[in-house]
């Protein structure tokens, strides 16, 4: 299931943790309506990995310290997810919000439309994608559990990407199975530095060509690839 929210705030500045906002809506949406749900995916005693991707779209006119100036006071964020049945409590949560005036730090807006959209079907082995949200790669340092995030130019970035998608279906697609390997190739990327939850993080955008078995890559389709991904990164549009 892929939705488009369109939302009309209040004012022109926006928080430049952007993705903090939207995590917050969910939430807030989602314990509003389904609180069992709710706690079961958001308690602060588990840490599960969520089955959703999610971008936004921000209007820029400029950047500064704590900030974002848009063009005109309207945004959208694009979710998916492969798992129907989550698609659809999410999909009622986010309808109970219509024409409601929400507040979140300050931040004043309204969720005035939701949007189906049209999923399309793989089935070739290899697709060129473009990437709605940055791609994240996380790795960690060798000794201690500091992490880093890793581009399209270190010789890791293929491998372990492979490992976090491999995690990635074993606890959510289980009957899927891995089958074979994922292959990424740049093709015209952009690098770009994140502010999220206190820390810059090295994230990469663009267009990329993708080679897999087309079940695994429908799934990734659907729900996102890459680190982080009910975090705003690692969603992609077929081009």
């Amino acid at each position: 299931m892929r939705l488009k929210l369109d939302f009309e705030l209040y004012s022109n500045e926006f928080p430049i943790e952007s993705r903090r906002v939207a995590l917050s809506f969910f939430k807030a949406a989602l314990e509003q309506y389904d609180q069992a749900l709710f706690k079961n995916m958001f308690s602060k005693s588990k840490s599960i990995m969520k089955d959703y991707v999610f971008s936004l779209y921000l209007p820029i006119k400029k950047i500064e310290d704590e900030k974002i100036i848009l063009k005109n006071p309207r945004i959208h964020i694009y979710f998916s997810t492969d798992d129907l049945s989550l698609g659809v409590n999410f999909y009622n949560a986010f309808n109970a919000c219509l024409n409601k005036k929400l507040k979140n730090k300050g931040l004043s807006y309204m969720l005035k439309k939701i949007n189906m959209i049209y999923e399309e079907t793989i089935v070739n082995s290899e697709i060129n994608v473009k990437f709605m949200s940055p791609l994240l790669v996380r790795d960690f340092l060798e000794k201690g559990d500091s992490e880093l995030y890793i581009g399209p130019d270190d010789e890791r970035f293929e491998k372990r990407l492979n490992e976090i998608v491999a995690v990635q279906i074993k606890e959510l697609k289980s009957g899927l199975g891995l089958k074979g390997k994922i292959s990424i190739e740049p093709i015209n990327t952009k690098k770009t530095v994140i502010k999220h939850y206190g820390q810059f993080i090295d994230g990469y955008g663009g267009i990329y060509c993708l080679k897999s078995n087309p079940e695994i890559l429908n799934y990734l389709y659907k729900s996102g690839v890459g680190s982080r991904r009910s975090h705003g990164f690692g969603m992609f549009n077929l081009i």
